[in-house]
């Protein structure tokens, strides 16, 4: 039985320091004043709420799997020290998005709060809904503050950037410059499966296989048929091979060998040889290339811009943040 193979990377899990999962060890760190942890221009952080967001993020790390009797004692100690400050670090990071909403006059209110999670909640269904909420350890309390905090974050976002724009000019410029990493395709491809731990033998039967596929191919066969009945990527098989998608050289859910295979070839082409990756021999063919101005401009003026406005955007917070009077009672 052919199975599926999909070409995308296997996700990386980038875990930073604060993304370990850990005993919430409760040190012994004074709180200054009862249970605050935090003022944020005078605004009090309570230890419920840090122990929340505490909790939130190790729902969150459960979720990807991270096995808590793996760590040591010591291992465990520090993992704590360092998720309760990312917690307290996040909390603080909210007062002030908050406070600057409502100082701009676009802080989300419970009213629309409680209508876009009616709109969430009846999207995903109510057994569904549930399941999600104790999935990862929230009541609908806390779901209401955080549909609040995004709210808040969009039209903060939408009014701090309303005036950046980007003119043709800085489009045009960018493209010549990069030109070459922009270049988009569109591939259908066949593979032909090879396991990792496959013998000499299986490897060079898997390559003598698509070597005959690509003889079949320049004698005339059908492209779409061949991938039908011999990839084993059947998730694409069943559309001639296509992956419906294009991507660049520099996109990152591609191994790097079938891009490179892929970007060697131009509209109409398919493989000579075979191209080996991790996943076995594929024989690619272009069924579309993006590569001049006209065709390319409307996405880059869109990622341009985008990236112009998270630049401004941070900009503000950053200086919100400076100018914040922050005390950080578990420092004391």
């Amino acid at each position: 039985m052919r199975k599926v193979v999909i070409l995308i990377k296997k996700a990386v899990k980038y875990i930073t320091f604060t993304m370990l999962l850990g005993l919430i060890i409760l040190l012994s760190m004074g709180c200054g004043d009862g249970d605050v942890v935090a003022e944020v221009n005078g605004e009090k952080i309570s230890r419920a709420q840090l122990d929340t967001k505490i909790g939130e993020l190790e729902m969150g790390l459960q979720s990807q799997g991270f096995d808590l009797e793996e760590l040591s004692e010591e291992q465990a100690e520090e993992v704590s020290k360092n998720l309760q400050k990312e917690a307290l670090n996040q909390l603080i990071d909210e007062a002030i998005l908050m406070q600057q909403a409502e100082k701009m006059g676009v802080k989300a209110d419970e009213k629309q709060a409680q209508e876009e999670l009616k709109q969430f909640k009846e999207g995903l269904g109510e057994e569904t809904y549930k399941q999600l909420l104790e999935e990862q350890g929230l009541t609908e309390k806390d779901l209401l503050e955080h549909q609040k905090l995004k709210l808040s974050y969009d039209a903060l976002f939408k009014k701090v950037t309303e005036d950046v724009t980007i003119d043709d000019h800085e489009v045009k410029s960018h493209f010549d410059e990069n030109r070459e990493d922009l270049e988009q395709l569109k591939v259908a491809h066949i593979l032909i499966s090879v396991e990792p731990d496959s013998s000499e033998e299986e490897i060079e039967s898997a390559n003598q296989k698509a070597k005959e596929l690509i003889e079949q191919l320049n004698n005339g066969s059908d492209f779409g048929e061949l991938a039908k009945e011999h990839s084993d990527d059947t998730q694409s098989a069943n559309n001639d091979g296509s992956l419906e998608v294009y991507f660049s050289r520099q996109d990152p859910f591609f191994v790097a060998e079938f891009t490179e295979g892929a970007f060697q070839l131009d509209k109409g082409q398919f493989s000579p040889e075979p191209v080996r990756s991790d996943y076995g021999f594929h024989i690619i063919k272009v069924l579309d290339k993006k590569d001049s101005y006209e065709e390319l401009k409307e996405p880059l003026e869109e990622r341009l811009l985008a990236a112009r406005k998270n630049e401004v955007f941070n900009d503000f917070f950053t200086e919100a943040k400076e100018k914040s009077k922050i005390e950080n009672k578990l420092e004391e």
